[in-house]
C-alpha cells in the first residue's frame, strides 16, 4: 500500500493498513501513536518555509541597508580624520 501517513512518536512512514493496526484496541503502546497525514505535514512545512524565506529576505534587505549606512559613516569619519590631521599638521609644523 501507498505510504500516506507519518507516526511522529516512532518517526516512521505508514500505510492505511498500518494505521488500522496501530489504532486498533489492545495493540499495546502503539494505540497512542501520534499519526499525521503526510500531505498535511507537507503543507505545514511548506508554509513555514515560505514564512522563513520571507523573513530572511527582509532581514537581508535590512542588512544591506545597514552596510550602506556604515560605509557612508566610515567615509565621513575618514574625511573628518584627514581634515583633522591636516589641521594638526598646520598648527604644529
Amino acid at each position: 500500500m501507498k505510504l500516506e501517513y507519518h507516526c511522529k512518536k516512532h518517526n516512521v512512514l505508514c500505510c492505511a493498513a498500518c494505521i488500522c493496526k496501530i489504532k486498533a484496541k489492545g495493540y499495546g503502546n502503539h494505540n497512542r501513536c501520534n499519526v499525521h497525514f503526510i500531505k498535511d505535514i507537507k503543507e505545514k512545512k511548506k508554509n513555514k518555509l515560505s514564512e522563513n524565506i520571507k523573513y530572511l529576505t527582509e532581514l537581508n534587505k535590512t542588512l544591506d541597508n545597514s552596510i550602506k549606512d556604515l560605509r557612508i559613516l566610515y567615509n565621513d569619519v575618514s574625511e573628518k580624520k584627514e581634515k583633522l590631521k591636516s589641521n594638526i599638521i598646520s598648527i604644529y609644523f
